[in-house]
Order: C-alpha cells, then structure tokens, then sequence
C-alpha cells in the first residue's frame, strides 16, 4: 500500500525546516517522509538523464547522500530542501555520465592499493566492516543483510556511502586508496 503525503505550497518551507529537523535528530519516520516526497522525482530525473535500468540504484544512493547531508548539518536553508535534493540529483547525473573506470576490470590490482583498502576496513567499525562483506564480498542480498543485522534499508545505504566516501575522494572521484 502507497502513502503520499499533501502538503499546500503555502506551508512547504516549515514542512521542509521540520523534516530537517527531525531528520538531524534521527528519526526514521522523518526519513521515510523523505523518501516518500522526493523519491519518485529523483527516480524521474534520473532515468531520463541515465535510462530507467540505472535509475533505482541511483536514486537510493542520492536518498543516502540527502539523508547524510542533513545528518551532517551540511543542509544550511532546510526551507530550500528541493533545491538541495535537485543539486545533488544533478551532480549525480554528471558523475554517473563522466564516469569511466581508471583501469580494466583484468587489470590486476596493484599491491599498494591492496593494501589501503585493508587499512581503511581496518578503520571502520566492526558492524559496518561485516554489512560491506557481507553484501560486497559474499554476495548477500540487503533485504536479507538488514533483516538479521537489526538495520534499516536507509542505515545500510548510509553505511555504504560512508564506505564509498573513505575509499574515494568525493570532490574528484579519484580513488583514495
């Protein structure tokens, strides 16, 4: 069953500065409100910028980055929520389109950079570093990785963002390892 929430323009600049804040103060149901007024829109941008098959994935990943944002405080004017959400959207796009891996998938991967990734799971905490071996490594679907770690769908996209931010400088894109 689908939820839609109807908010009246005239209210949407508290409606998003109270979502902010409940969302900075953690709660879930502020995130799935998020979800529920943004989602279709990102999932819209992107798969007509990036076709339909790349659009769920990449949506999820800008609800992580949106949800980490806010989390961070980086979100300065929560009364322009959709114009952050777009950005981010936007961004995403270009990364998506300039995308172009730094070496073939045959390449043998160098030793150092072996190295650097073990150091920085190293550095992560020990439920992050089981949920990223777990999906990454065995292969282990989230709906399954969620239900028997206690996380939700939102924690465990975040978790991966968090990851993929060590393992990558975000202004760039260029590997961090």
């Amino acid at each position: 069953m689908k939820t839609s929430i109807t908010v009246e323009p005239e209210t949407l600049a508290p409606f998003f500065a109270v979502l902010v804040d409940r969302i900075e103060r953690g709660s879930q149901d502020a995130i799935h409100e998020l979800q529920l007024h943004f989602l279709r829109g990102i999932r819209y941008l992107l798969a007509r910028h990036l076709g339909r098959d790349r659009a769920d994935y990449l949506a999820q990943n800008v609800m992580a980055d949106v949800v980490d944002a806010i989390q961070n405080g980086e979100v300065r004017d929560p009364e322009h929520l959709p114009a952050f959400v777009q950005t981010t959207v936007r961004h995403t796009i270009a990364l998506a389109l300039d995308y172009l891996p730094s070496q073939p998938a045959s390449t043998p991967v160098p030793r150092e950079d072996v190295a650097s990734a073990k150091r920085i799971l190293r550095s992560l905490p020990a439920r992050d570093r089981e949920i990223l071996v777990r999906f990454y490594s065995q292969e282990q679907p989230p709906e399954k990785i969620c239900r028997e770690m206690g996380v939700s769908a939102v924690e465990f996209l975040l978790i991966k963002k968090r990851a993929r931010d060590k393992f990558v400088r975000p202004s760039t894109g260029e590997k961090n390892i």
